[in-house]
Formats: structure tokens, sequence, C-alpha cells
């Protein structure tokens, strides 16, 4: 069931994230950083064999050489025919596909002129107010929306969330998890409050998505098309998260442990509507996420705390 946030809460948050996005100072904005490796493997059809010469049989060389799936020849001796073949050969090619190729990849989209020094980032804030709770309903604060950016210790940090999703580590939608959240106060004979401690600590299975995508549309003619880049793969994921504290203040912060979905299991696909050519891939392995490390995660571009409309009232 969905949580009703009031409408004062939200224009709190909302003037958050109206500074956030530059209109005034930042703000501090209690979260968690958490780096990403991605470590997947494509395995694609490619031709398995050599142009070979249609009278022959052999080998083609020089500019007339070069690989093909398909070959078709006949061979002819004092006007008799002693050899026919037709041959289709394909094989199997595995390619690995990391943070350097999601780099590379990014490079090649105009997003970064170098890959050196940059790193795949997840940052999530953290929501706060009475009006909200974490998973268990004891801790007064849930996640907020999960962004991704690119890191360097020299550059500005730069929002990359159209070209990489990934979902399935969330406590509120996991499939089973391991809960323990409590809020424990202590008074004295005079009923005045002497402690009063909160803990919160999950362990969750799930299923988990990763998009990485760098499609776009193009205009083919008088028409526009779909030139498809991209990958998706699904399988099984598991993390959690904990309570943790940001500044003097000790504000409370939920922080994910590390997570890993994987194995998973999925497909590329490439095609270019203009050369009307592409192919498909395979793709299998893991994506994992450390441990967050708690910060101000609102010196990042665009970092919100902005609830789900369909929440107001």
């Amino acid at each position: 069931m969905k949580k009703l946030i009031s409408t004062s809460s939200w224009i709190a948050l909302l003037a958050i994230t109206v500074s956030a996005n530059g209109q005034g100072p930042l703000p501090e904005i209690p979260g968690t950083v958490s780096s990403v490796t991605i470590s997947l493997t494509f395995t694609t059809t490619v031709d398995g064999t050599v142009k070979k010469d249609e009278d022959t049989g052999r080998p083609l060389t020089g500019t007339e050489a070069g690989p093909t799936d398909y070959n078709y020849w006949t061979v002819v001796k004092n006007g008799k025919r002693v050899e026919q073949a037709e041959e289709v050969v394909t094989k199997m090619l595995t390619s690995k596909y990391s943070n350097k190729e999601f780099l590379l990849d990014l490079k090649d989209a105009n997003v970064i002129t170098d890959i050196k020094g940059w790193s795949v980032t997840k940052v999530q804030a953290t929501i706060e107010g009475p009006e909200v709770t974490a998973v268990g309903r004891i801790v007064n604060v849930e996640n907020g929306p999960v962004r991704f950016y690119l890191t360097h210790k020299t550059l500005p940090s730069i929002p990359i969330d159209e070209y990489i999703s990934i979902q399935g580590l969330e406590a509120e939608t996991a499939i089973a998890l391991a809960l323990n959240s409590k809020r424990l106060a202590k008074y004295n004979a005079q009923e005045v409050p002497t402690s009063d401690v909160t803990t919160h600590n999950v362990s969750l299975k799930s299923m988990g998505f990763v998009r990485i995508s760098f499609s776009q549309t193009v205009t083919v003619g008088e028409e526009e098309g779909r030139f498809l880049d991209e990958l998706q793969v699904t399988g099984a994921s598991m993390g959690g998260e904990k309570l943790g504290f940001y500044g003097p203040e000790k504000r409370q912060v939920l922080v994910p442990a590390a997570g890993k979905l994987g194995p998973v299991v999925g497909f590329y696909q490439y095609y270019d509507p203009i050369e009307r050519d592409g192919f498909v891939s395979r793709v299998e392995g893991s994506v994992s996420l450390g441990a967050g490390v708690v910060k101000n995660v609102g010196v990042f571009p665009d970092v919100t705390v902005d609830p789900d409309p369909e929440n107001v009232q």
C-alpha cells in the first residue's frame, strides 16, 4: 500500500530539491554513495570460416580474403566435375563488458572525453520526516530515488541515469527479507525518558534487473528509425540495509549493504536502421554494488528527495 504524504511535507521537500538544482544554496542532504562494478560476458554468433575460391575450394588471399559463414565451390578437371561442396560455418565469440567498456561507450556518446579517473557510482538520498518510514514502519526515514553518476576526484560529477538502470536491491520491494527493526525507549521512576535507541537491519533476496542503453532515434530518409544499442539482464539479487547516521546531529540514514545481481542472464541488441544491419548477443554475469558510504549527497547535481507525486494528497 502506498503511503500518503501531506502537502506541507511535499512542499518542504520540494524546496530542498529546488536548492539542489542550483536555484539557491546547496543543502545538506544525508544519503549514501556506492560503487558499481559491471562484470558481464557477451556471446555472439560470428562468421566461422574464410572465403574460398568458387573453382578450387581454396582459401582466398589478398583483398578478396576475409571471414564468412558461407562458401560454395565446384572443382572441374578435364571437363568433369570432381568435387562440389557447400558449407555454412559459424562460431561463438565471447567478449567482456565491464566498467571499462561502459566508460568507453559513454565516451563514444560524448558524455566524457577520456575514461581515465572516472568511476560509476550509485547515489541515494534519505527522505526524513514523521510521514515516512522504512520497511517495518519503525524508522522515520525512507530511501529516496536511486541516481547514477560518473564521479571523478577533480572533475564535477555527471548524471548518467539515461544510460544505466539497476533495480532489485530495494528492501521495500524484496521478495524475501530478514528484518530486525526496533525502537527501545527507557524511563526512570518519574517516567522521564533516559534513553531512546533505534536499530534497523535488513537482509534481502529478490529478483533484479539491469539495463544499459545507448539507443536513440535517428532519421532514415523521411522517416524516423530506432538505433538500438542496449543490453537487458535479469536474475537473482541479494543485499540489505542498516541504520546509519549523518553529521553531529546524528540524522538517520538508510545505508545499503554490499549487493549483487547475479547470476544474471539476458541479451544485447544492436541494430542500425540506416544500414539495416544488426545482431543479438547473449549476456551473462553479474553487477555488484559496494556497501553504502554516508555522505552529503546534496553536492551531486539534480539529487532529489522529492516524493512520488502519486503519494501526495
